[in-house]
């Protein structure tokens, strides 16, 4: 039986991930971390321990003995954590409900106008959401305040042209978690301190400027049903419901060759994601090949295993690894 772990993480300084895939240019960034930059960001720092780490780290994901979520918020209220999940992409029919006030009907509008431009749900307020969209109801509260973004003007010394960077600071009180499965529970000791490791070098984009540092809020969490936190009860069940009619994904996805057929008959958002790589000896990082995937949050029937890419180019003489294993959770219709 698989282990889950949530270890919570705190960021020191603030961060730079970014999504231009959407449009956004550098000041566009959000409070999240795709599973893809985590995992070469780990990648980066098992080379640098040398040995057989690298191997070790890549071979586990490979033979599907590790998995990673992509890193997402976690908020402490009132002295308890909440974890939050990606909103699920489903389509759910709406049941008709009598509106039975002018007020009523303004709150239903309301809901949903906000329901579109959310994107992280509490794991135990799932259930309520897809309520929420079968009848209409607003029962979910607003997503609590996980940072802000600032944008601040640079200037590049090469071009002599000013340009715009967005940071995003995360709340006292707020941060980033990555959920991890393990089908043996001896890895995790190595595998915590590889991600304290690469904590101290940061994540994310604008490293070389002191950007995506952290630590380890705590202890790693194995998750139970047993739990008297809620989330990680739900997430703990949901993990494991492998017989739900939808399968939302926590990582960015890319689908096995013999998946596409099945990936593209799910409901998702395809990105097109790509960046740089480096090595001792290189004047100058270089770019690596592109490739579409999946968002978190994708919902398939079924759970697809996804692949790891090799992106290298002719330019580097070493493989550069895009990393597309799914990570799911079974969601309640």
């Amino acid at each position: 039986m698989s282990t889950y772990i949530i270890l919570p993480l705190k960021f020191t300084a603030p961060v730079h991930f970014g999504d231009a895939s959407g449009g956004g240019g550098l000041d566009a960034v959000q409070p999240l971390c795709r599973a893809d930059t985590f995992f070469s960001a780990l990648c980066s720092e098992a080379a640098r321990l040398g040995g057989q780490a690298l191997d070790k780290l890549v071979q586990k994901v490979n033979h599907d003995e590790i998995a990673f979520s992509d890193l997402l918020p976690w908020y402490l209220r009132d002295g308890t954590y909440e974890w939050y999940v990606p909103k699920p992409v489903i389509s759910i029919p709406s049941k008709e409900v009598k509106v039975e006030s002018l007020q009523n009907a303004r709150s239903m509008s309301s809901f949903r106008k906000k329901s579109k431009k959310r994107a992280f749900l509490r794991a135990a307020d799932l259930g309520l959401y897809v309520d929420d969209l079968r009848y209409g109801s607003a029962s979910l509260e607003e997503e609590p305040p996980f940072g802000e973004t600032i944008s601040a003007v640079h200037f590049n010394g090469r071009t002599r042209t000013p340009y715009s960077a967005g940071s995003y600071f995360f709340a006292p009180s707020a941060g980033l978690y990555v959920l991890v499965r393990l089908e043996n529970r001896s890895d995790w000791e190595w595998l915590e301190s590889l991600i304290c490791l690469t904590g101290m070098t940061g994540i994310g984009g604008r490293k070389s400027s002191g950007m995506g540092t952290f630590r380890k809020e705590q202890d790693g969490i194995i998750l139970s049903g047993d739990s008297d936190n809620e989330d990680e009860s739900t997430l703990a069940e949901l993990l494991e419901d492998r017989e739900a009619d939808c399968q939302m994904v926590l990582s960015v996805f890319l689908p096995a060759e013999n998946e596409l057929e099945a990936a593209s008959q799910g409901a998702g958002l395809w990105l097109q994601r790509s960046g740089f790589t480096w090595a001792p000896g290189m004047e100058s990082p270089v770019k690596t090949k592109s490739v579409y995937m999946m968002s978190s949050g994708s919902c398939f029937s079924t759970r697809l295993h996804g692949r790891v890419a090799d992106v290298s180019t002719s330019a580097v003489n070493h493989p550069v690894y895009r990393y597309g294993k799914g990570l799911y959770l079974g969601v309640p219709k």
